[in-house]
C-alpha cells in the first residue's frame, strides 16, 4: 500500500472530525426523539438561553477602561453554542415588550423634535439632549412619560377658568327688570339695572354681544399669541385683566363705562382657553388628555354654579360689593398661575418681549399670510369641518338654556324663586361637573381600548380580538360619549321644559345636565386628533373659541321669538316653554347627527399633510 500524501491525510482527518461533531448532535437529537414536539423546543430554547446568559456574564462593560482594547478579540475566542437546530431561529419576545406604549413614543418623539430645534453648539457633545430631559422634567413634561395627570398645572388652570367663569356670568344675576322691593335705595344697592338705569334690550347686547365679539376678536388672535409667548405667564396676565375690568365695571355709573368693562373682559379671556388647553395638551399623556380637558372645562360649570350663588352675595353686599369680590378671587387666581404654571416650550417671557431676538423681523403681512396658512390646514379636513359644526350647534343649545333657563322656571313656577337659585347652583356645579369628569375619564377608557390607529390601520392583535372597539381608532371612541350623551340630553330637556310640578322639572334638568355636558372634553381630544401638525392646537383652539360668538346667536333668537316683534316679523309671542322646546331639542339631535357623521370620517385614512413651517 502505498503511503498516503500528507495534505491528503489532512483533509481526511479533518473530515472525520466533523463528522464526528455530526455524530454527537444525531445522538443529542436522537436522544430527544421519543419526546414530544413541544418538550424538545423547550430543551433546545433553554439551552440556548444558558449560552446566552454565559456570553453575556463575561461580556465587558463600555464603561470599562479595558473596553476598547479587548473589543477586537479574535473570533476564536467567541463562545459558540454546542447544539445548532436545523429550524429556523424565532424571536420570541413578550407582548409587553413587543408593543411600545404610546405615551413612550410620544414622550421620545418631542424630546427628538425639540433635540433638533436647538442651536447646533448647545447639542455637540449630547449637551442638548441632557439639557433638554432636564428641562422636560423640572418642568412637568415626565407626566408624559409616567403616564400620570399633571396635577399642579391643572389644578391651578382649574382655578384660573373658575374666576374666568364666574366673572362672565355674574352678569346674569345681578339685573332684575320686575323687582318686587318697593323701596328704590334697596334697589339700587342690589341690581345694576336699576342703579345705572339701562332697560331690557341694553342689558341683552351687555351680556351677549358686548363680550362675545371682543372675545372672538381676541381667541382669533390668540392662536399667534400663544405660539410666541410663555403659556403660564399668558393665563395670569389674563386673569389680572379681566379681574380689573370687572372690578372696574363695579364701579362704573354709566352703560357705556359698563359696557367697555364688558369689552375688556371679552379681550382678556380670549386667550385663556387656547393658552390652557395647549398647555394641557403639552404636559399630559396623549392616552388621557380628554380626561384633563374634562377636568379643566368642569370650571365652566363650577364658575357658573358660583355665579349663581352670587344672588346671596348681592343680597349681604350689593351688586357692587359683588363684583368686586370676583375681581379680588381672580387676582388670587393669577398669583396661583403665577406660582406653579411653567411652560415647557423654551417661549420668551409675557413682558419684555421687544428685547428677545427674532420676534418682530417679521412683517405683519407675513404673519398674516402664516395664519392663513394654519387656518387652511385646519380647515382642509372634512373631519375637523364636521366636528367644529357638531361643537357650534351644541353651543347654541347650551347658550339658550344658560339664558333662558331662570325665566322659564320663575314663569313656571314663580313662588319658587329661592329654591330655584340653591338647586340651579347645585346642579350646574356639581351634576355638571361630574358629567364633565367622567366623559372625559370614560373617552379616554374606550380611546385605550380601541384596536385601530389614527391613520385607519388595523392592529395585529385587535383582529384576534374581534368586536366592535377593535374597528375604532382612538378618536372614534372618544366621540361615543358626546354622540350618546347629546342624544339622550334632547328627551331629559324636552321633560324638563314640559315638567307640570317643581320638583319634576328639577329632577328633568339635573338628569339632563348629567348627561348633557360630557362631551367637551373629548370632542376636543377628537378635534386635535385630525390637526396634521400639534402646533396648530393653539388657532384651532382660538377657532373652537369663536364657535362661542356663533352659540351666542340661539339664545338672542330666541327672545326675538318670545317678544311681540318676532323673528323677522315671523313667529311673534311665542310662549317661552314652546319656543325653548322647538329650539333646543332640534339642536340636541343635530348636534348628536353631526358628532356620528365625524366619527365615520374619522375612521378613514387620511393622507399626511405638510407640517406647518
Amino acid at each position: 500500500m502505498l503511503r498516503e500524501s500528507l495534505p491528503r491525510k489532512e483533509a481526511r482527518e479533518a473530515h472525520q472530525a466533523n463528522t464526528s461533531g455530526r455524530q454527537d448532535q444525531f445522538s443529542f437529537r436522537r436522544k430527544l426523539a421519543p419526546l414530544p414536539r413541544c418538550m424538545v423546543l423547550a430543551v433546545t430554547i433553554a439551552v440556548a438561553l444558558s449560552q446566552v446568559h454565559t456570553t453575556h456574564a463575561h461580556t465587558i462593560s463600555k464603561s470599562s477602561p479595558h473596553f476598547h482594547t479587548q473589543r477586537r478579540a479574535s473570533p476564536a475566542t467567541v463562545q459558540r453554542p454546542l447544539v445548532r437546530s436545523s429550524r429556523p431561529r424565532v424571536r420570541v419576545r413578550p407582548l409587553a415588550a413587543s408593543r411600545q406604549s404610546v405615551k413612550e413614543r410620544e414622550f421620545k418623539k418631542e424630546l427628538g423634535t425639540r433635540q433638533q430645534r436647538l442651536p447646533k453648539s448647545s447639542v455637540e457633545g449630547g449637551k442638548g439632549m441632557k439639557k433638554m430631559k432636564e428641562n422636560m422634567v423640572t418642568k412637568g413634561e415626565g407626566n408624559m412619560a409616567n403616564g400620570n395627570l399633571p396635577v399642579a398645572a391643572l389644578v391651578a388652570l382649574l382655578v384660573v377658568f373658575v374666576s374666568n367663569q364666574w366673572s362672565r356670568a355674574l352678569i346674569y344675576y345681578i339685573n332684575n327688570f320686575n323687582p318686587t322691593s318697593t323701596d328704590p335705595t334697596e334697589a339700587t344697592r342690589l341690581y345694576a339695572n336699576i342703579d345705572i338705569g339701562y332697560d331690557s334690550s341694553q342689558y341683552a347686547i351687555l351680556s351677549s354681544f358686548g363680550f362675545t365679539i371682543a372675545f372672538a376678536l381676541s381667541s382669533l388672535l390668540a392662536g399667534d399669541i400663544v405660539n410666541r409667548f410663555d403659556r403660564g405667564g399668558l393665563s395670569a396676565t389674563s386673569a389680572i385683566s379681566w379681574s380689573i375690568a370687572v372690578a372696574l365695571g363695579s364701579l362704573s355709573h354709566t352703560y357705556p363705562q359698563l359696557f367697555c368693562s364688558r369689552a375688556v373682559m371679552g379681550l382678556a379671556q380670549g386667550l385663556t382657553t387656547p393658552a390652557a388647553y395647549t398647555l394641557l395638551a403639552d404636559l399630559t399623556p396623549p392616552d388621557r388628555i380628554a380626561e384633563a380637558n374634562s377636568i379643566f372645562s368642569s370650571g365652566i360649570y363650577i364658575g357658573g354654579g358660583m355665579a349663581s350663588l352670587s344672588i346671596l352675595l348681592d343680597q349681604q353686599i350689593g351688586w357692587r360689593g359683588a363684583g368686586i369680590t370676583v375681581g379680588a378671587f381672580g387676582l388670587l387666581a393669577a398669583a396661583i398661575s403665577l406660582g406653579i404654571l411653567k411652560d415647557p416650550k423654551d417661549h420668551p417671557p409675557v413682558f419684555g418681549a421687544n428685547d428677545v431676538d427674532g420676534l418682530d423681523l417679521r412683517s405683519l403681512g407675513e404673519r398674516g399670510r402664516e395664519m392663513g396658512r394654519q387656518w387652511h390646514e385646519i380647515f382642509s379636513s372634512k373631519a375637523t369641518l364636521l366636528l367644529l359644526a357638531a361643537s357650534t350647534v351644541r353651543f347654541m343649545a347650551g347658550f339658550t338654556i344658560a339664558a333662558w333657563k331662570a325665566p322659564l322656571f320663575l314663569s313656571l313656577f314663580p313662588a319658587e324663586a329661592t329654591s330655584f337659585g340653591i338647586q340651579n347652583a347645585l346642579i350646574v356645579a356639581v351634576a355638571g361637573g361630574t358629567s364633565s369628569i367622567i366623559g372625559g375619564a370614560a373617552a379616554d377608557a374606550l380611546a385605550r381600548a380601541a384596536g385601530r390607529e389614527e391613520n385607519g390601520e388595523q392592529e395585529e392583535l385587535s383582529e384576534k380580538q374581534g368586536g366592535f372597539m377593535s374597528r375604532l381608532t382612538p378618536s372614534q371612541a372618544r366621540l361615543i360619549i358626546p354622540i350618546i350623551g347629546t342624544a339622550i340630553a334632547a328627551p331629559l330637556w324636552l321633560k324638563t321644559a314640559t315638567a307640570p310640578s317643581f320638583q319634576t322639572a328639577s329632577v328633568a334638568l339635573l338628569t339632563e345636565y348629567l348627561a348633557a355636558e360630557c362631551w367637551f372634553g373629548p370632542a376636543l381630544a377628537a378635534l386635535y386628533s385630525t390637526l396634521p401638525d400639534k402646533r396648530l392646537r393653539a388657532s384651532t383652539q382660538g377657532v373652537f373659541s369663536v364657535l362661542t360668538a356663533l352659540g351666542n346667536l340661539a339664545p338672542v333668537l330666541v327672545g326675538e321669538a318670545i317678544s311681540s316683534s318676532g323673528i323677522f316679523g315671523h313667529f311673534s309671542d311665542t310662549p317661552i316653554r314652546s319656543a325653548l322646546v322647538w329650539s333646543v331639542v332640534p339642536e340636541y339631535a343635530l348636534s348628536a347627527t353631526l358628532f356620528a357623521w365625524a366619527a365615520i370620517e374619522l375612521g378613514r385614512p387620511r393622507p399626511k399633510a405638510p407640517a406647518v413651517s
